[in-house]
């Protein structure tokens, strides 16, 4: 099973300042927390899938980026539900349009946050990828158990269509034996 289990954090703010004071702040709190500086470097992060959570701003994404993140994230692996903390100015009915766009794990921040605000959203975050990483490494067993399994019952029908080959041939001769046996035995009582 794989061991890594990333905990780094994607902070994508759009304006560098903003993303900056996100990342220092989280790096204060101990959290592995990195700057992104494109829209394109946050896409390829996001397709190995070994991010711990990703901070954006609504207003980082533009409609492309948008139309992009909601078509990536169904795109997961089974075991995958990235969680995503989501700064968003107080216009509610866009917000509430850009959650159900993103769907899953998004966690919507209202402007302005507040530092331990933004440390503690990105925390749980972290707990939830943690016991996904769990699950997947739980499923990646079961499938290597599965595997050894049918590798087992395939060698063992192997090792039975053996044993009857092997055990067919003499026990043939026998059979011939004994019928020949039995057949002479009831020519010499006829013959008495």
């Amino acid at each position: 099973a794989r061991t890594t289990h990333s905990q780094r954090v994607l902070v994508f703010a759009g304006k560098a300042r903003d993303s900056r004071l996100a990342t220092q702040s989280l790096v204060r709190a101990g959290i592995d927390a990195h700057v992104c500086d494109s829209a394109d470097a946050l896409f390829a992060a996001l397709a190995r899938w070994d991010l711990g959570a990703v901070v954006l701003a609504k207003e980082a994404l533009g409609k492309a980026a948008l139309a992009a993140l909601a078509a990536l994230l169904p795109a997961q692996p089974p075991w995958s539900d990235l969680p995503v903390v989501l700064f968003s100015d107080r216009s509610g009915h866009s917000v509430d349009d850009l959650l159900t766009a993103l769907g899953g794990n998004v966690t919507a921040l209202e402007r302005p946050v507040r530092s331990a605000t933004l440390v503690t959203a990105v925390r749980t975050a972290l707990r939830s990828r943690r016991r996904q990483y769990e699950l997947r490494d739980v499923l990646e067993e079961m499938a290597d158990a599965t595997g050894r399994l049918e590798q087992q019952d395939r060698r063992k029908d192997e090792f039975l269509a053996m044993l009857g080959h092997e055990l067919r041939n003499p026990l043939t001769a026998i059979l011939g034996a004994v019928y020949i046996l039995q057949h002479a035995r009831g020519t010499e009582i006829a013959a008495r």
